[in-house]
């Protein structure tokens, strides 16, 4: 291996090779890449080091490249015979800039981050402050006379009776964020949301500013045009209602707790089997997860669903729910069935013993709700403070004549 006295840089030469000239250096080099006994050769130059570490006394060598960060010139370390495949490591002999670094440590490197830091800084602050314009804006433009107490359906009542109890503020100014809270407001999200969208929708209820601003999004629509959403779990709401009597407090306790005579039998009926539809799907939902099954329920899960509750109550179908999924994961299981069909059957399971316990006249016993799928909130208020049929609600098929 021939070396150019031209290639090597002399610079800061190891304390063990000052004794040398530039020439016996390079000899010194060459002789080592010859394979040399290298005990040899620090016994003939006088070299005070150890075999192993003879490498590291050689100086560095010149690429033919300049620093992209200082425009110096380049250098390279020797490598040992055992590491000659590993990449070169390139280093600035000004700067100190290391090319193979990501996240080189030089001083230029250390101030061009800095700056960046400062830059991204600064644009995240003006960001911050655009969007606590948006949002303010747009909170600006929603503001809406208020509600009248008179006016709110018996739903109205019923959906702000729950959310009420749910996440009230104890000084009853503020609906605190509904997924900071340890009870569920609703069955499943999509209730949860329908109840949410509603009220906001019929003014009822309004996001409040107080609001953190992580619960905004600023969107951009198709057409370009910049919109800001609310995230439905993470915003505060402000009641929108207002009463003739102008007392706040006597407002409240009417709307936490509505009078269960002015909810008729219709009303009444058919919001039993609406809370006992989600609380199937619930359960459905519930079971399907726990055996690994990927599940979401379409337009004919409702419907099946919807013909059981004409025959049996939540009870009894948590019981129908809970044997198509065991007997669908009994039959997966055995290899009997895949596990797309083993999921699509629970559905067809579930309508078949609903039809046989009926043509058979099958005494089906209903469960009890399980510790893990809690009642929720609404379903609470319904049963237990709107129609007072308590654990009825559960236990029974949905009817009108209920009291």
């Amino acid at each position: 291996m021939r070396i150019s006295i031209e290639s090597i840089n002399f610079n800061n030469i190891n304390k063990n090779l000052k004794h040398l000239s530039n020439e016996q250096i390079v000899e010194v080099i060459e002789k080592y890449y010859r394979n040399e006994k290298i005990q040899d050769i620090l016994d003939e130059y006088k070299i005070s080091t150890t075999p192993s570490t003879l490498i590291k006394t050689f100086p560095t060598k010149f690429v033919d490249e300049k620093c992209e960060k200082c425009g110096c010139q380049l250098v390279v370390k020797f490598k040992s015979k055992s590491s000659m495949y590993e990449k070169e490591k390139v280093n600035c002999l000004q700067c100190g800039h290391d090319k193979n670094k990501r996240f080189c440590n030089c001083r230029l490197c250390k101030a061009e981050h800095k700056v960046m830091f400062l830059e991204k800084e600064e644009q995240l602050k003006k960001a911050l402050q655009e969007k606590i314009e948006k949002v303010q804006n747009a909170l600006e433009s929603n503001e809406v006379l208020k509600i009248l107490e008179d006016n709110l359906t018996l739903e109205d009542r019923l959906y702000m009776s729950a959310l009420l109890r749910c996440s009230l503020s104890e000084d009853m100014s503020i609906i605190n964020p509904l997924g900071k809270i340890d009870r569920i407001l609703a069955p499943t999200e999509k209730f949860v949301q329908e109840i949410i969208k509603t009220l906001v929708a019929r003014k009822i209820i309004k996001v409040s500013r107080e609001s953190s601003l992580d619960a905004f999004d600023i969107r951009v629509d198709e057409t370009g045009a910049e919109g800001v959403t609310y995230r439905i779990y993470d915003a505060k709401y402000e009641i929108n209602v207002i009463s003739e009597d102008g007392d706040y407090g006597a407002l409240i306790k009417r709307l936490m707790y509505p009078n269960p005579e002015i909810f008729d039998e219709e009303f009444c009926y058919e919001m039993w089997k609406k809370v006992a539809l989600k609380e199937s799907e619930e359960y459905l939902l519930y079971e399907m997860r726990k055996v690994g099954y990927n599940f979401t329920p379409g337009e004919k899960t409702y419907r099946v669903l919807e013909n059981l509750l004409d025959q049996f109550s939540i009870g009894q179908i948590y019981n129908i729910i809970y044997r198509a999924v065991a007997n669908s994961t009994r039959r997966y299981q055995a290899k009997e069935i895949t596990k797309i069909h083993a999921q699509n059957s629970v559905i067809a399971s579930c309508e078949l013993q609903g039809e046989r316990a009926v043509a058979e006249n099958w005494t089906l016993k209903a469960y009890s709700r399980r510790i893990d799928v809690p009642q929720s909130i609404i379903s609470e208020v319904l049963f237990n403070s709107i129609m007072q049929i308590s654990t009825l609600g559960f236990s029974e098929v949905p009817t009108k004549d209920f009291r």
